[in-house]
């Protein structure tokens, strides 16, 4: 077994030994260093290692710090390297001692299971500490919450027909955006009235960015669908309100139907789903969160339930960085606008409303501003607080 230390003596560094120096003919080299001609003297230790075969000990000098501008060569080398050392071994033992104390902070809040090897970075402890989503997760299975959400979508069925029924239904809405009028998009933009806040100017989608934006909305109402009829019992929350059974049975009945039939019937049934999509869509936002002390109703509302399955790495129960679950809620915050349009449009047609503009303006100011108290007003706040990291 090797051994490491430092042997009890100082060398001057040289380039030669004492056997090459006779070997070439040369005196050999004085074993006193203090006589240098005068030249200034730099000890350095010398440090060994011993256990090498045939009791074989290498002998080295190691690598010193550089001294900083102003510290001349002299007696005091040693002094003031061994300065630098402790310095840079405080500010170790410092970081070491802030992440040990984050560290207990985060196992006695529960976050880290006392086997647990994921290590939760500074990002995602903000995000905890800011949130507290990570109590849903307490005695819950994450791998069956996931599952909820990410199916198996790479063969024909229901459940992919509901999903590409999404993504086109976003194109369809963004497609018509350049026919809004001023009006409109004043009210959309939520710039006529003092005694709301205002969100950010909503603007058409580049197109190279678009199928991702409604992808996230497809993960979303797939998801509302995956819940209400197959896992209604699972847990105690999220809750699902009445109407949205009942538009998941209207669903589910296109679904027996897509099954049944022995030919193609994607193009037929497609516009009766994304009507459906709209109406889903409409429960969703228009469910107010209830205000209590007593619990957390945020875990309540399925869609911020959904966004807290979302956050999570698919490979841990860990959350995802910031950068990440704020691109999440940007897309989820954009597609509630973007399909607020394609509702409004649906129900004028349906209920053959005179004054659009009115309706408009209630529905907007009602259901996507900062104080909406749903889940579009508690995720736009979210992001908010995420963009200041």
């Amino acid at each position: 077994m090797h051994s490491f230390h430092l042997a009890n003596k100082v060398v001057a560094s040289t380039t030669r030994t004492n056997q090459q120096a006779r070997n070439a003919g040369e005196p050999k080299a004085d074993p006193d260093p203090t006589r240098t001609q005068g030249k200034p003297y730099n000890p350095k230790p010398l440090l060994s290692i011993r256990g090498f075969p045939n009791n074989r000990v290498i002998y080295f000098i190691p690598r010193l710090p550089t001294l900083s501008k102003g510290i001349t060569s002299s007696n005091t080398s040693i002094s003031s390297a061994s300065n630098i050392l402790s310095s840079k071994t405080t500010s170790i033992k410092s970081k070491i001692k802030d992440f040990n104390l984050e560290y207990k902070t985060l196992r006695d809040a529960n976050i880290l299971g006392a086997s647990s090897n994921t290590f939760i970075d500074k990002e995602a402890t903000f995000f905890n500490r800011t949130t507290y989503y990570y109590k849903y997760l307490e005695d819950k299975d994450t791998n069956i919450l996931k599952g909820l959400i990410y199916l198996d979508l790479g063969y024909p069925n229901f459940y992919t027909l509901l999903f590409k029924s999404t993504i086109e239904l976003g194109y369809e809405i963004s497609s018509k955006l350049d026919n809004l009028s001023l009006t409109t998009r004043s009210i959309l933009n939520n710039t006529k009235s003092n005694t709301n806040k205002q969100v950010n100017r909503f603007k058409e989608l580049y197109p190279s960015t678009k199928r991702s934006y409604f992808r996230e909305f497809s993960f979303l109402i797939v998801y509302i669908y995956n819940l209400a009829i197959n896992y209604k019992d699972l847990y105690t929350n999220p809750y699902l309100n009445t109407s949205l059974f009942d538009l998941s049975k209207d669903l589910k009945a296109l679904e027996d139907y897509y099954n049944s039939s022995t030919i193609d019937i994607e193009e037929e049934i497609k516009p009766k789903i994304k009507v459906l999509i709209l109406k889903v869509f409409n429960n969703l936002l228009s469910s107010k969160l209830e205000i209590s002390t007593n619990t957390n109703t945020t875990f309540r509302n399925p869609t911020i339930v959904f966004f807290i399955i979302r956050a999570l790495e698919l490979d841990s129960s860990s959350f995802k960085k910031e950068t990440i679950l704020e691109g999440i809620l940007s897309k989820l915050i954009y597609n509630s606008r973007l399909f607020t349009l394609g509702y409004i449009n649906n129900y004028i047609k349906e209920n053959a409303l005179d004054n659009s503009s009115t309706f408009l303006e209630d529905y907007i100011n009602s259901n996507l501003i900062t104080t909406s108290n749903n889940y579009f007003s508690e995720l736009y706040l979210l992001r908010n607080k995420l963009k200041v990291l």
